[in-house]
């Protein structure tokens, strides 16, 4: 099957259209956060770009607006030429023209590792951006992006197929939720699982990321592939009792630009979800199915309907994923077995006044410390000075909440290694 492209601008790279993972959510952002927020102040109707419709709002609301209005840019209480001005100097801008990549630091890494995208971020809410580095042949390396600020996107490096070469690095906003999912019963989920909808191109830079080849902790990674408009993917091998995997189903489908046929992307993370009691190849592949509805379905604010399902084939269970009436034009369907060692949902602390960076009392300050900082983002710890251990030890600067501050310290202050 012959697959349609998306155009996407590069910037600083004259190539021919790509095709892109990401999207900024423009259809559907009005009434939204993004509407008339952070640099496109002008967006009256909130749909990413600046154009006659916010124009035609501008006029209607001419004259005195008494305490200020949505189209009195500078609050001096009328719309009038001056408000003007400044739509008309944003006049074509789009969501896309508020954050921009410069440069990814370090350029080459293995899943798991952390990396930073620096530029300009007008938006800081991690989950709302998608990033990857895609090769030139359609290969992706995905991003989990974890923390943003006006300079920087800190990234873990998702699984790639091992061997593809380095990749353009792309980014997009998009209308992005995480929390709790009702899974399926003998499953346990993660309570951090990530979703993410959108619609309309990102954007692609002259920015390269080598991935470096890495296995899954125990018998590899499962890849997936698309094949005739679904994502497959074929895993083999029964699932004893604990089992737990990490799951990154993204589907996507480019549309040819008109509102009855527009772009639509979901995308979704998750980071563990267990096998309780163990099940057989083809039970384990329906308990990833189960898992992979039940997470799109939580997605905030609007559920995410796609279907899984699962067929026997020769060497093992196939799981495929479809858009419903839709044909997925790119996509990735990723599973990972993750060590017996993991607790899905863990976020147990063992800091020691010895060694303040080891949250989790391994003897060792590492990623796995970090992770316990993400799990406690937003947690609030009992007031100014909140208590340190128990299920708080991420706040590393004792304020009583775990935020963007204690994850700027523990990257800018923290030495990995072991503990003296």
């Amino acid at each position: 099957m012959k697959h349609r492209s998306s155009p996407a601008r590069l910037r600083g790279v004259a190539l021919a259209p790509l095709r892109l993972l990401c999207a900024s959510a423009i259809a559907s952002l009005a009434g939204s956060a993004f509407a008339g927020n952070f640099c496109l102040v002008a967006d009256l109707d909130g749909s990413g770009a600046i154009d006659g419709a916010d124009l035609g709002a501008l006029l209607a609301a001419w004259g005195p607006v008494g305490g200020g209005g949505p189209a009195d840019f500078n609050g001096d209480g009328v719309v009038d030429g001056a408000d003007l001005g400044t739509l008309l100097s944003s006049w074509g801008s789009t969501i896309n023209d508020c954050y921009e990549a410069k440069a990814i630091e370090p350029a080459s890494a293995a899943p798991g590792e952390i990396v930073k995208i620096i530029g300009s971020f007008a938006w800081t809410n991690p989950l709302d951006y998608c990033a990857v580095a895609m090769t030139e042949d359609g290969e992706v390396i995905p991003f989990e992006v974890f923390s943003a600020t006006p300079e920087a996107l800190l990234c873990r490096v998702g699984p790639s197929r091992p061997g593809i070469g380095p990749g353009k690095v792309m980014l997009g906003l998009g209308l992005g939720s995480q929390g709790g999912v009702a899974f399926p019963p003998g499953t346990n989920g993660s309570d951090e699982v990530w979703s993410w909808e959108a619609s309309g191109p990102g954007e692609m830079y002259d920015i390269d990321f080598t991935p470096v080849d890495a296995g899954a902790p125990i018998s590899g990674t499962f890849y997936g592939s698309l094949v005739n408009g679904q994502l497959c993917v074929t895993i083999s091998g029964d699932c004893p009792p604990g089992t737990k995997l990490r799951i990154w189903p993204r589907a996507h489908h480019y549309g040819d630009g008109t509102p009855n046929d527009p772009y639509i992307g979901y995308d979704c993370y998750i980071p563990c979800v267990e096998i309780v009691g163990g099940a057989s190849e083809l039970d384990c592949a329906q308990a990833i199915c189960a898992a992979i509805e039940a997470a799109y379905l939580a997605h905030q604010p609007n559920p995410i309907v796609i279907n899984c399902t699962v067929t026997p084939v020769l060497g093992g269970t196939k799981l495929t994923l479809s858009l419903p009436g839709l044909l997925i034009d790119w996509g990735m369907f990723n599973i990972e077995v993750l060590p017996d060692s993991t607790i899905c949902g863990s976020t147990d602390c063992g800091a020691t006044p010895d060694c303040p960076c080891d949250l989790n009392g391994d003897g060792r300050v590492d990623l796995a410390d970090f992770i316990i900082i993400e799990k406690q983002f937003g947690q609030i710890c009992g007031g100014a000075g909140g208590k340190k251990g128990g299920t708080c030890c991420g706040d590393l600067n004792g304020d009583g909440v775990i935020n963007q501050i204690d994850v700027n310290l523990f990257f800018n202050n923290c030495v990995f290694g072991d503990c003296p």
